[in-house]
């Protein structure tokens, strides 16, 4: 009997419904989730945030210059810097420059359909461990979970390295599933390409083609003395092929140096998420959930049906999630490796009659195109007004042109490449797109002395966050510009000596001052 049969007091027909009934159900809601994922991030606009200028600034100056090792881009140049996403930030630079904006929402939906494939894989691999058939009951089931897993994790759906994060976790199941069952070692090398493809996509969470092998060798219950010795050879042969990175050692200290900093951070998304969060309400459902399955397995008799390590691996991404709301990203496979472990072939959503069926189909519709709907809307609210950052930079690009006519470009050239300016979420684009020099921006890598070697300015850049100290770091910078993105009081500015001369219709926290003693003001603004 499966969890959910036992779980509920009401039983279904256990007469099996014929593969054609089934088969077009399960490729109707797969094609309906893909449908709906490439919905919501084309609708939502959701991969350009900030963090994706300035991954394709980074691509950019790859492709022309080679691996940074400086910062180049920011007020502090000269400091150093480790682009520990330097690989994925090539590669998203290479689909732009070829296919222009629709090339990271391809390359999106390839990486999907092929975490979707392996999920398949996994899941079916999972049902043959606990000796049960991949029938029809199990094969929809398995449709509507990885309906929920697309619909789930497109809140966190950004072009960052974490789509890689979520195909590491899945393939590496895979790979140890693949060992477990036919025991040959040589399975086990996969990981090796794995190792040294993840550091440099994701240098700060390069443990991670770790975890599953490392688990594996010590919680696998038929792993024989010289097999574990084989796991234990393999890890080191990763291990060794890390170092195949552009920053050797430096890279693998990332993750530690950059610990005391994240904790430092005011970033909502590096928090411990509240019971009513995304990553709450995820972390505190699937401990409801462990535990009914727990008690139900035990009370059956089906305690030895129970996977420890994929156990112990979803309640460690558990942990992690309700620690730090980011890690949500992480948690969401982690379900779809423990599930596959889980007898899935109850018929409560199956043995319903071929009207039924297509109600079932009608339903993971309406969830996955209005799920996609509703944050499609809630992100397009917070989504950059791009026509203002044309605004904002037809403003200070008017002042260079009027100076030069006047003085001399070479003179005005110079100054616009020491033009400094302060803002936060805008910082990548206006990088991106005009080449302006600002004080912050996401890459966190250089706030902090740890990481950069040079400077301290974290607690700085907390305090503008918070209108905290503000007339004296301006005093201290003397920043041409202020561009704000946030609530702020303009008073605050306007004593340290600034001057509001733009503020957006669109987005009325976003305000342009200009420092009251700057040359360049152009004079229609003046006026």
């Amino acid at each position: 009997m499966s969890l959910m049969d036992s779980l509920g007091r009401s039983r279904a027909n256990t007469k099996d419904v014929p593969v054609q009934r089934v088969g077009p159900l399960v490729v109707a809601i797969l094609a309906i989730t893909m449908v709906a994922f490439i919905a919501y991030i084309s609708i939502s606009e959701i991969l350009y945030d900030n963090d994706t200028w300035f991954l394709l600034n980074t691509g950019r100056d790859i492709v022309a210059h080679g691996v940074p090792h400086e910062e180049q881009f920011g007020m502090f140049t000269g400091v150093r810097y480790i682009a520990q996403q330097w690989l994925y930030a090539y590669l998203l630079w290479c689909v732009y420059d070829m296919f222009g904006v629709l090339g990271p929402v391809i390359l999106m939906y390839l990486l999907w359909v092929g975490i979707l494939l392996i999920s398949l894989q996994l899941i079916k691999g999972g049902q043959r461990s606990i000796g049960r058939d991949f029938g029809d009951a199990a094969k929809l089931n398995t449709a509507y979970l990885l309906a929920a897993f697309t619909v789930l994790v497109g809140p966190v759906f950004k072009l960052n390295p974490r789509i890689f994060d979520i195909l590491t976790i899945l393939l590496s199941a895979l790979i140890w599933q693949r060992f477990a069952e036919k025991r040959r070692p040589v399975v086990l090398l996969a990981y090796v390409p794995m190792a040294v493809l993840f550091i440099n996509l994701h240098g700060a969470l390069w443990p991670l083609p770790f975890a599953v092998p490392f688990l594996g060798m010590v919680l696998q219950r038929d792993l024989s003395k010289k097999e574990r010795l084989v796991v234990f050879g393999v890890l080191c042969l990763m291990l060794a092929v890390t170092f195949l990175n552009p920053y050797g050692l430096d890279m693998h200290l990332y993750i530690f140096r950059s610990m005391g900093v994240i904790s430092n951070m005011g970033i909502v998304e590096m928090r411990a998420p509240g019971a009513f969060d995304r990553g709450g309400l995820a972390g505190i459902s699937l401990i409801v959930f462990l535990t009914l399955y727990i008690y139900s397995s035990v009370k059956e008799g089906r305690r030895r049906e129970i996977n420890r390590m994929w156990l112990l691996l979803l309640v460690g991404a558990i942990v992690l999630t309700l620690r730090q709301e980011r890690n949500y990203s992480l948690l969401l496979p982690c379900v779809i490796v423990f599930m596959g472990s889980v007898d899935l072939s109850t018929r409560r959503l199956l043995n319903l009659g071929v009207a039924k069926n297509c109600m079932n189909c009608a339903t993971i519709i309406v969830i996955c195109f209005g799920a996609s709907a509703l944050l499609a809307v809630r992100q397009s609210t917070s989504h950059f007004a791009y026509d203002d950052f044309d605004r904002v930079s037809s403003i200070i690009e008017s002042g260079y042109a009027e100076a030069a006519a006047d003085t001399g470009a070479d003179k005005w050239a110079q100054a616009r490449s020491r033009t400094t300016i302060l803002c936060y979420n805008s910082s990548p684009y206006l990088e991106f797109m005009y080449g302006y020099r600002c004080f912050i921006d996401p890459r966190f890598e250089i706030w902090s002395e740890k990481l950069n070697g040079k400077y301290d300015y974290l607690s700085q850049v907390n305090d503008i966050g918070v209108n905290k100290n503000v007339k004296p770091i301006l005093d201290q910078y003397k920043f041409t510009y202020v561009l704000t993105d946030s609530d702020v009081d303009p008073q605050l500015y306007e004593d340290a000596g600034y001057s509001q001369i733009y503020q957006s219709e669109h987005d009325p926290t976003m305000r342009l001052f200009v420092r009251n003693d700057y040359d360049g003001i152009p004079n229609w603004v003046r006026s």
